[in-house]
């Protein structure tokens, strides 16, 4: 969630907080989960993702943005219960996400096709991940973690950053 979060909100992730719920009884022993990620942005936005690999009713991605006059809701799910879901539902990332990989990929191969820039985003995008993720891996230990970012380098202008 960390490349996706600042490409929705436009703002690239100032610190991290994970906190560890009552641990799912399903979890083997060596697994904190559920867990509750609270991300700052550098923009103030607030933004808390919520994980756990071991529940068992299907492969769930959902994004919920809340704004001043109204709610976005995008992969809603309806009721679950064990085993039961109300609609067809994926089980894995592999089939929930494979038209969006294959369209990615496409753009690619056309882009360098054309001999054109690639859109989307690039290693300078990729770098500020991997430094968020640092950041969350300290944040497991506890507290709120800051993400050391260094100054963009001149080589990434911030129109083709895509972030």
């Amino acid at each position: 969630e960390f490349d996706v979060v600042p490409w929705l909100a436009g703002s690239a992730v100032k610190s991290v907080e994970v906190r560890h719920s009552r641990r799912n009884p399903l979890a083997p022993e060596r697994l904190r989960e559920p867990i509750l990620v609270i991300m700052q942005l550098e923009n103030g936005m607030l933004v808390d993702v919520e994980m756990s690999v071991n529940v068992q009713f299907a492969y769930q991605v959902t994004t919920e943005a809340v704004f001043s006059r109204s709610v976005v809701r995008i992969g809603d799910p309806q009721r679950r219960a064990l085993g039961q879901t109300d609609h067809t539902d994926h089980t894995s990332f592999t089939t929930r996400f494979s038209a969006a990989y294959d369209i990615e990929v496409q753009r690619w191969v056309d882009a360098v096709r054309a001999g054109s820039l690639v859109d989307g985003p690039n290693a300078w995008d990729g770098y500020l991940v991997a430094l968020a993720c640092e950041a969350g891996v300290r944040a497991l230990e506890g507290g709120v973690q800051e993400v050391h970012t260094p100054e963009r380098p001149a080589f990434y202008a911030p129109a083709s950053a895509g972030r």
